[in-house]
């Protein structure tokens, strides 16, 4: 019984520490409404990427929407590749990319009795944009992502998961932001809480 009690303890646990939630949820200018989950990061060969699922939904179509953001440069050749454990493999053609620019602050690194003092400086942050059905979404659900493989057109990151831990997340995610949606987005009136 005690074990019993520490395993459902363990999963329970386990199951809060992995909960997606929603990170943004607003009406565009165009009128339709945005609604996107936390992102998850992965360390991809040497780069960091962060990956987010969002959705804008319209009156008359749903856009599903994979965004990978990175300090390593995109271009619009850039592919996103995602093999799943049944070995079938997605390709993801980039639909769009936007560049930011971010300051990386001033800090020192002392050694001995030597101190170095680097600037801060501006770098660009890139955002990616893949397309996604929701037959595609369920179906990494489904079967879970093995694999990932990112190229921007001159190099390209690796990923191989032990576990499903992307497909997982996405497939979360895409339950998270459908649920949003069944509840209207309530407009804050100026005098609302004052």
């Amino acid at each position: 019984m005690k074990h019993i009690f520490c395993i459902s303890l363990l999963l329970l646990s386990v199951s809060c520490v992995f909960a997606q939630k929603i990170y943004v949820d607003r009406i565009e200018t165009d009128g339709r409404r945005q609604v996107m989950a936390t992102t998850k990061e992965y360390s991809v060969d040497d780069k960091d990427f962060k990956f987010c699922l969002k959705v804008f939904d319209g009156s008359d179509r749903r856009d599903w929407l994979l965004l990978v953001s990175s300090y390593a440069p995109m271009s619009m050749e850039s592919v996103l590749l995602l093999k799943l454990w049944n070995e079938a493999i997605l390709r993801l053609n980039v639909n769009n990319i936007k560049v930011d620019t971010e300051t990386k602050p001033a800090y020192a690194a002392t050694i001995g009795s030597m101190t170095t003092i680097y600037p801060s400086k501006d770098v660009n942050y890139y955002y990616s944009v893949y397309e996604l059905t929701p037959e595609e979404i369920e179906y990494m659900g489904k079967y879970g992502i093995k694999k990932i493989r990112i190229a921007n057109g001159e190099k390209v990151w690796d990923k191989d998961f032990r576990f499903d831990s992307l497909g997982a997340y996405l497939s979360r995610s895409y339950k998270k932001i459908l649920k949003q949606l069944e509840t209207p987005i309530k407009k804050k009136n100026i005098f609302d809480g004052f």
